[in-house]
Formats: structure tokens, sequence, C-alpha cells
């Protein structure tokens, strides 16, 4: 569903990431490259020109600080305002305390209505300890009743169909009378699927339905696959029976992400749940608006810090008093940067997390793991405080360093190279932070420079 997006916005942030500055030229070409990426994920046109405005007019004149780069400006920019517009306020699912709680679900046919009725049964009941009773009013299909009724018993969940087939409204009577008097606490209605929304005979018997019998929620089943032409779809069912929730089935599949934004562009309605999997007994999750636009970014964490990494970032700072990088800089302070970082997690982790966008390999990515970093620092404590300032080391001194920090000659000649091509990157900008080693380590384990 992602990759194509993902791919190219990597692309383009590996391009800005030369730029002391974001200027209207960068700016200007790097949108350009966004709207084609929005575009080819089937987002509306109108979603795309408000978003690349909004995008522009935040990101010129945006200084580079210390902690990112204007990669990192550009993406965090994007990733506000991306999940802005994903974001929602209600996207809650609320029950009635002391009485019977009734969900409509309603859907063009093919959508995945049907197991997405048993599927949110059988959500609720593990979740919050329902107790779960589904019917059906399709009087035209008895294929989809009895679907209904199969999948119900598969997870074990009640299902209730009057013997003789009456009208919609007799049924949902019964239903509701059955479900009352057998002490349910939530029964889900699965509606005769419709063939497009232009078929308003069946919302209209289903919205002075609802006038009666008033549901909890009106849950609008939209097949992800359609694209921004769900957006249009479910405008068109909301303007005759008013839904209060949005579920996005088959999002494991081939589909876009366009689904989603011109839902809620198109009617504002909340998106409460995504439908993973076909599998009846799970394959259904809340939407979470962070989790989809990070993985449009091709990560699953957020692309700036948060509260905790961010103190790690200001004691840091704080610890080099933001030193200027000079001839001062020495082994000392690589290794008290190494030494942070592990209290983060880890280089591997970190560069994955503020760098995956940036697309490193991981073959090249494993040549600095956990061990190397152990072994650079067993190195650097067992040198001199002399050899620490100035790394300028004979043969026969590598000799005892290596044997006292149980590594070899060759390693030690590493470490030496790898120091002075940091320190050499490092020394282009003007303090010793934790983003500009890490993004320096990135560099030089990028262009394969580190074996």
């Amino acid at each position: 569903m992602f990759k194509k997006i993902t791919n190219r916005l990597a692309n383009l942030f590996s391009n800005l990431r030369g730029y002391g500055r974001l200027t209207e030229k960068n700016i200007q070409e790097s949108l350009r490259q966004v709207r084609v990426s929005l575009l080819e994920a089937d987002l509306p046109l109108p979603v795309i020109n408000s978003f690349v405005e909004i995008v522009k007019k935040k990101s010129l004149g945006q200084d580079i600080n210390n902690s990112l780069n204007p990669g990192q400006v550009f993406i965090k920019i994007m990733y506000c305002e991306l999940l802005n517009i994903m974001s929602y306020r209600n996207n809650k699912i609320f029950f009635k305390k002391k009485s019977l709680s009734i969900f409509i679900i309603i859907g063009l046919n093919g959508s995945g209505k049907t197991i997405t009725s048993v599927k949110l049964g059988n959500f609720f009941r593990n979740r919050n300890n329902k107790k779960v009773l589904i019917t059906s009013l399709d009087l035209y299909r008895s294929s989809s009743i009895k679907q209904l009724n199969d999948l119900s018993h598969l997870v074990k969940i009640d299902f209730f169909y009057p013997k003789k087939i009456k009208k919609i409204e007799e049924i949902v009577q019964e239903s509701i009378n059955y479900a009352n008097q057998n002490l349910y606490n939530l029964l889900i209605i699965d509606t005769p699927g419709f063939i497009d929304c232009r078929q308003a005979e069946i919302l209209k018997k289903i919205y002075f339905l609802t006038k009666s019998i008033k549901p909890i929620e009106i849950i609008l089943v939209v097949d992800s696959m359609m694209g921004q032409a769900s957006g249009n779809i479910a405008k068109s069912i909301n303007n005759v029976l008013p839904c209060s929730s949005v579920i996005l089935t088959k999002i494991d599949g081939n589909s876009r992400v366009g689904a989603a934004f011109s839902i809620f562009y198109y009617t504002k309605i909340p998106i409460k749940f995504l439908g993973t999997s076909e599998k009846v007994n799970k394959g259904l999750e809340f939407f979470n608006s962070k989790k989809i636009v990070s993985r449009i970014f091709g990560t699953d964490y957020s692309v700036f810090p948060n509260q905790e990494t961010r103190d790690i970032i200001r004691l840091s700072t704080k610890l080099e008093n933001y030193k200027k990088i000079t001839k001062d800089y020495t082994l000392d302070d690589f290794l008290n940067q190494l030494n942070i970082f592990q209290k983060m997690g880890g280089i591997k982790k970190l560069i994955n997390k503020y760098f995956g966008i940036l697309e490193i390999s991981n073959v090249i990515l494993n040549k600095l793991n956990d061990k190397k970093i152990k072994d650079m620092k067993a190195i650097i404590l067992s040198m001199t405080i002399q050899e620490r300032k100035n790394p300028k080391i004979k043969n026969f001194r590598k000799k005892c360093i290596a044997y006292g920090s149980g590594t070899s000659v060759a390693d030690i000649n590493q470490l030496i190279i790898f120091f002075k091509s940091i320190k050499k990157l490092v020394k282009k900008t003007s303090h010793s932070s934790f983003y500009n080693i890490l993004y320096s380590i990135k560099n030089i384990i990028k262009s394969n420079n580190f074996n």
C-alpha cells in the first residue's frame, strides 16, 4: 500500500540533506515531486493543492538548528500536515451503559460488510466483554444470511434471524426484543448491500429505520482498493443516511492511501477501524493516524524526537557546552557521544529511527553493530590521555593497545580512520551535537567507507 510513495519520498529527502537552508528553489522542486507522489497515491487534487501550499508556506526560511538538517525539517513539516489532515477529534466507540447498544452496518456489495460485522462483534466481545448478538436485514440474498450465520458460529457469537421472512422493520423489532430478553449488550445489524450509492431506496428504508431504533453507531464499510473514489461514494451515502463512523477494509492489499484522505476531505466522517485481513477472529484494528502517516514515510517512528530523546539530546549538548569543532575535538569527546548513543538504544536503532527514510542498506548498517561500538570504546579506553588527544600512534603502541582492548591493530587503524572522517564531517557544522555526530556516522556508513 505504501511502497511506491515511500520510495519516492526517500529519494526526495536524500537530495535535500546537503542543503544548509530550505530555499524557495529547492522547496519548489521538492514539492513538485511530493505532488507527483501524492497523485500516484490517489489523493484528491484539492487535498494535494491545499497540503502543498501549506507545506511551502511553512518551509520557506526555515533555518537549520543543531538537531535537524533540511531534509528532517521538511519531513517534520510534511509529517505534521499529513497528520493534521488524518486526525479526527471523535474517533472512539461509545456504548449505552444500562441498555442495549445497536450498531447498523452499511456498505456497497463486495466491500467486506458481512465479515466486518462479525469481526466487530468478536472485537468488542473480547475487548469490552460485551455479550453480542448479530442479525441480518438482507431479504434479497439468502446466501448472505447463511454466510453471516456461519461466520458468527465460527467465532462463537450468537446469530438471530426470524424463521419467517418478514419486513425489515419487523426483523429489527424481533431482534431487539430477543436481545433484551436474553440480556445482550450489543446488537449488530448487517444491512443489504447495494450496487452503488444511487440506490437511494434502500438507504431511505434504513434511514427511517434508524429514526425509530436510534442506533449508537451507523458504520459505513468502505473498500480501500477504491482509492479516492471512495470519498465521493461516502459523500453520496452520507447525504441520504448520515454515518457516524467508517471502517476501511482490505487495507493489507494493493490499495493506495487515497481512500482515507478522500473520505475525510469529502465527508469529515471519522475512520475508526481498519480491516487488515480476511481472518474473522482478528484482522481488525483501531485506526491510528500516526501509524498510517509514519508508514507513508517508511518508518514506524515519528520523524522527530520524543520527550525522552530530547532530554538526552539536551544532556549531550550541555556536556559538550556547545563546544566549537576545532582541532581540540578528541577521542574522549567521541567516546562521550558513543556512551550517549548506547543509552538511547544503540547506533543501529538510532540510525534506523532518524534516517529510515534514507533507506540505508542493512548490509552496510550491520558493519557498525553494537559489538563494533564496544570494541571502539575498549580501544579508546586503552589509550593514554595524550593518545586520545592526538591519535598519531606508533606501531608498537598499537600492539599494546590491541592486547589491552582484546582487539587487533587493524581494528585500531580502522577506528582512527573512522574518527578522522567523523571529525572532518562535523567540522562543517557549528556544534558537536547529538544529531550532527549521528548524521556523520550515517554518511560514513552509507558511503561504504567503514569496513
